[in-house]
């Protein structure tokens, strides 16, 4: 390998997603070597000039332009509403209003479920967090469907269509 980016590949949910990994700009020798880790959610690359660099392939931040919803794990004591509306403030700078429970989706494939929630604004104002590289608000028929980071949130948006 000698290019001046890396191009991965992973199968996650049944979704193949093309991630293509640049060294940072302060870095501009050419990738030598790329590693995924076993779970598929970190790539290192190692570089000419002795960089390596570690990406998170599920934030947008390394993930390009794939579109995905806030979500993570649980904090200590933390309910599942809870948890909502702080990852929404982490990744998106929005602070909402839990409304009521939407959804639930599970997994057994990856062992999570996923518990969605409808909730309003508060204030109409937001921005992208440290996980996210941009964030938006979009109408219904503006989803880039073809650019969803995973199929839960293909399968959200098809039931949030229909009702």
């Amino acid at each position: 390998m000698d290019t001046e980016k890396a191009y991965v590949w992973r199968l996650q949910n049944f979704m193949i997603g093309e991630h293509i990994l640049r060294p940072c700009p302060e870095n501009p020798t050419h990738v030598k070597a790329c590693a995924i880790s076993a779970c598929g959610n970190f790539a290192v690359l190692g570089t000419a000039g002795g960089w390596i660099e570690r990406f998170n392939l599920q934030s947008g931040i390394s993930r390009g332009s794939y579109v995905d919803t806030p979500k993570g794990s649980a904090h200590d004591g933390e309910s599942a509403a809870e948890r909502a509306i702080r990852e929404t403030w982490e990744e998106a700078g929005v602070e909402v209003e839990v409304i009521s429970p939407f959804a639930q989706l599970d997994i057994p494939l990856i062992g999570q479920t996923y518990v969605i929630f409808l909730a309003k604004l508060k204030k109409p104002q937001f921005s992208p967090g440290p996980e996210s590289s941009e964030c938006c608000l979009l109408e219904l028929d503006d989803i880039p469907f073809d650019s969803l980071a995973f199929s839960s949130i293909f399968v959200t948006l098809n039931l949030i269509c229909s009702k």
